[in-house]
Order: C-alpha cells, then structure tokens, then sequence
C-alpha cells in the first residue's frame, strides 16, 4: 500500500480491490465498502479513526484498499490517521465531486455511495489539499507546505 503525497492526485482504480466512500460528521462516519465485482456494503461506526482502521484490519487484511471522503468542519485528523496506517486516501471538496442534475436528495448513506463508486470509476481528483486547507500550529500560526514552522508541531 502504497501512501499518497498531498499534491495533484488520482486513484488507479485498478491498482485496488476495495474501495471505501465516507461520510464523516462529528458524531459518526457511514462507510460504503464497494469492490470491482459488485458487492456492496453498508454500515456506520462511531467517529473515531481506531474503529474504521480496525474494521479494515480485520474484515479487509488481505485487499488493497482506496478511502474518499468529503472535506468538512471535521479537518484531516481521520486522513491523517489513514495515510499514516499505509493506506491511501483523497480527501475532495465537496464542488468537485460529480452529481447528476436534479438530484437533491441527501443522506449519510447515499453520499457515501456517492464516493465509493466515484473512487472505484476514477473521477475523484484533489489538488493542493494542504495549501487550500492548512493547518493550525500551536502558537496560533498556520502551517502551509513551505512554511518555516517544522510540520511536527502542527495539528488539525
């Protein structure tokens, strides 16, 4: 598995067996489980990165596995928190992720689905996430790509 860096970037949906749509708010993440041969699969675990990447330990250890979510008010600690387990995971704005015209139903599950199948046919793309979404440091000073304050001193 191989970890993406934060610039342009695209997921070979080839390259992957399984591919897993978030939809995270505070309080929980709705996660779609599609793969290449039409199974699909639905559930919800509470918000908490340990209990998505032990699900995917434990149910998905021998598959190589692709995360999308959408970019929102619960910043990149859960994409942190993936890439740094190895796996390889876009996080989109929600203006660039394709929607058919007139469709304005909205749920959890739905937008989940949205992006698993949108992750597994290729068509999600993200380009500069740090720079359009940086990160605070502790002496209240943000953290872009090229800035002086060492990345480690940085969180969400």
């Amino acid at each position: 598995m191989d970890n993406l860096s934060t610039s342009c970037r695209k997921i070979q949906p080839l390259d992957y067996d399984v591919f897993l749509g978030l939809d995270v708010d505070k309080g929980s993440i709705v996660i779609t489980q599609l793969d290449h041969w039409g199974m699909e699969k639905a559930l919800s675990t509470p918000y908490n990165s340990t209990n998505l990447l032990g699900y995917v330990h434990s149910h998905l250890a021998n598959k190589r596995v692709a995360f999308a979510y959408e970019a929102g008010p619960t910043g990149f600690g859960l994409h942190d928190d993936i890439a740094a387990a190895g796996y390889p995971c876009l996080v989109v704005t929600p203006s660039t992720v394709p929607t058919v015209k007139g469709k304005h139903v909205r749920t959890n599950r739905l937008d989940s689905r949205k992006l698993a199948y949108q992750l597994r046919g290729g068509s999600l793309e993200v380009r500069s996430m740090r720079q359009r979404f940086p990160k605070t440091c502790k002496a209240g000073k943000t953290h872009y790509p090229t800035s002086e304050v060492p990345f480690e001193e940085c969180h969400v």
